[in-house]
């Protein structure tokens, strides 16, 4: 069976402020249905939520019992720990003996701006890494990241290298070997001599990654305080909001949208503040055509605060002025 030929179920929740199905509601679908894969991104992209440690173990029971594998991507889970609940799923499922049936994967990538490069990993059964190896034997970069991807790719194998210096075998050395020549191989060797290569000599790893966690941990506390800021300026505005309890992204719902398609009131929106805005039909396909329910609509928190804060501003006096019409 090819990934096309995959059935596949998106369920959304029927709660108010919430995007994510309670932990309640999946099982109510799996006790109706049958599946033999369950998939959770932690934090929900684009809502912002996660699951608590307790609701992650009453999951993880069910599925333990039913025999159905969950597929639980936690890209960004470690790099918000520090301002938001982190979940250890590791912990967890090894203590309800569910590890061999629990698939992580993860991305380097994407929380540093390189959500084109690709760059992540897998844990789970052989088994399950040997039949994904075989179904995606191919890697592609995003254009922008073409020449960015190899040095970052550069940088976290001599990141193993550093750490591992002790311990080091002869793999993780051929390793790094690999990646050097992908990056000549990618780029050419005059780019990479002029380029890549001084900056290789002259960067001292632990001290970039240190300044890394350090400059982290202080975007998500500007994303937090940028997501206080939008509700409470668009509070008297909003229908429904998810909570932020992860990543940089969050739903809203404006009250009195139902008159127009998502795509009107967006491409109204979007040529007003001069920002791409992305509606609940851009991820779940569904109520494009006009209907008597408000939609959702994405908002990232992840610039910063003044940038921000200029934004929201001026989504509410587009939805003050508007009052859901379609006189701007």
């Amino acid at each position: 069976m090819t990934r096309n030929e995959i059935g596949y179920h998106s369920l959304i929740s029927s709660k108010k402020n919430r995007v994510a199905p309670t932990v309640d509601e999946i099982i109510d679908e799996i006790n109706q249905h049958s599946y033999k894969l369950i998939v959770l991104t932690m934090p929900f992209n684009p809502s912002g939520e996660i699951y608590t440690e307790s609701e992650m173990r009453i999951l993880i029971r069910v599925l333990r019992q039913k025999k159905i594998l969950l597929l639980y991507d936690k890209c960004q889970m470690e790099e918000f720990a520090d301002v938001f609940t982190y979940v250890n799923v590791n912990a967890i499922a090894y203590e309800e003996n569910y590890l061999d049936s629990l698939i992580l994967i993860n991305s380097f990538s994407k929380t540093r701006s390189l959500a084109g490069a690709r760059i992540g990993y897998i844990c789970a059964d052989k088994e399950i890494i040997d039949f994904i190896s075989h179904e995606n034997e191919y890697y592609y970069f995003n254009h922008p990241q073409i020449y960015i991807a190899p040095l970052v790719l550069d940088q976290l194998c001599k990141s193993i290298h550093t750490v591992l210096r002790e311990q080091c075998d002869i793999s993780v050395k051929k390793l790094i070997k690999i990646y050097r020549n992908f990056i000549i191989l990618t780029s050419g060797y005059e780019y990479y001599d002029q380029n890549f290569k001084p900056f290789f000599q002259e960067t001292k790893i632990m001290d970039t990654y240190e300044q890394l966690k350090l400059d982290i941990k202080t975007n998500y506390e500007t994303i937090y305080k940028n997501y206080q800021y939008a509700k409470q300026v668009l509070g008297e505005s909003i229908e429904a909001i998810t909570e932020l309890q992860g990543g940089f992204n969050f739903y809203i719902k404006f009250k009195d949208t139902s008159s127009k398609t998502q795509l009107e009131f967006c491409a109204s929106l979007s040529k007003y503040i001069k920002a791409i805005i992305l509606p609940e039909s851009f991820y779940n396909g569904s109520k494009i055509n006009h209907s008597d329910q408000s939609f959702w609509i994405r908002i990232t928190c992840a610039y910063d605060a003044s940038i921000f804060c200029h934004y929201i501003d001026k989504i509410k006096i587009f939805i003050s002025n508007r009052g859901g019409t379609d006189n701007e």
